[in-house]
This record gives C-alpha cells, structure tokens and sequence, in this order.
C-alpha cells in the first residue's frame, strides 16, 4: 500500500508519542512478536482528512474497534502493519497515521521532531524524561481542523470513508472482550 499527505508541516498537524493502553495493544494486535515498551509509546501524526490521499492498494486495508469505544484501528491486511486511527464515522475528519509507515527521509521535514508525549499516566514518574502535552491543547488544536474539513466539504474526501454515507469503506471487526484481555496482559508482561 502507498500514500501521500498532501501541503503537511507542523502547523497542519499534532506529531505526538501517545503511551495509551489502546495505542500499545493495536502495535500488539497487527505484530504479535512486538512488545511495544509503555516507556517508548508509539509515536502518531494527527491531521485532517483530506490531507491524506492513498494512490495503491486501498482493498488491502482492514480495521478493527479494539474496545466498545467508536475509535477505529486501521491496518493492512497483507502484513498487519499499523496505518491510521480515525473515529467510526466520517463525520469526524481527522486521521491519525502511525509515523512509522511515513517515508523516513522526508517525514523529519514535514511533521518535525514530537510536540510531546500524551497518555502518560501508564509511565512511571522516575522515566518520564520527556515533555507531557495537555489533551486540552491537543483536542483544541484537532477541533479547529475537524471544523476546516466540515465546513470546506473535505471531509467527504476521506480516503477511509465512503463519500455519501461516510462510513467505513470496509466492515469493521470488533475484538472480544477475552481477546482485548490478552492484547492488554501481552503489553503488560
């Protein structure tokens, strides 16, 4: 699968490092042979739908809910690589890509150095070497960008979404309970 963001730079965007319980259990799901470290989080890029353009391989994409929660998890089928976070609906434009998929030479220019970790309660106080991001700022910054894609219209460019009913372009799996455990104590230990 390959893809482009289009006009992308640090004032398009939230490059963050999210030590989320969700965020490590997804890394866990599409790649049961990595443990990511809640020390090292996984490192995202949050930005507006219509940024985002996929120009091979759409019909290898699959999602999966991991919790009752309406976030989506998006990955490839072929190799279970983590690509984007969205919520369930097209109706809230904003795509969140896991920095890892982006092409490594050109991704420090476009989406800068981390603006800061979230979700960091997961960490212990004596490893937090790093700077903490406020959720508020973080969600004040995404509700002026969902806005943009809302009132241009972009948002019904959402590659992710169908254009008319703004649902997903393919059916979500939604993980069991037991099966959510398992991700969850696999992290952990």
């Amino acid at each position: 699968m390959t893809g482009k963001l289009r006009d992308v730079d640090t004032l398009t965007g939230d490059h963050l490092v999210c030590h989320c319980s969700d965020c490590l259990a997804f890394v866990r799901f599409c790649d049961p042979d990595r443990v990511p470290a809640v020390i090292d989080g996984v490192q995202l890029f949050q930005t507006r739908v219509s940024r985002m353009a996929i120009t091979l391989g759409k019909e290898l994409i699959a999602c999966v809910h991991l919790t009752d929660k309406p976030m989506l998890r998006w990955y490839s089928k072929c190799c279970r690589t983590p690509l984007f976070h969205t919520v369930h609906s097209g109706w809230y434009p904003f795509v969140t890509i896991h920095v890892a998929i982006l092409d490594y030479d050109r991704r420090a220019a476009a989406i800068g150095e981390p603006r800061g970790h979230t979700f960091v309660s997961n960490v212990p106080a004596a490893l937090r070497n790093f700077r903490e991001v406020s959720r508020f700022g973080i969600m004040a910054r995404f509700t002026v960008r969902m806005w943009n894609d809302l009132v241009s219209g972009d948002f019904r460019r959402a590659e992710l979404f169908e254009p008319a009913s703004l649902k997903p372009i393919v059916e979500p799996r939604r993980l069991t309970i037991s099966e959510r455990a398992e991700l969850d104590a696999q992290t952990a230990g």
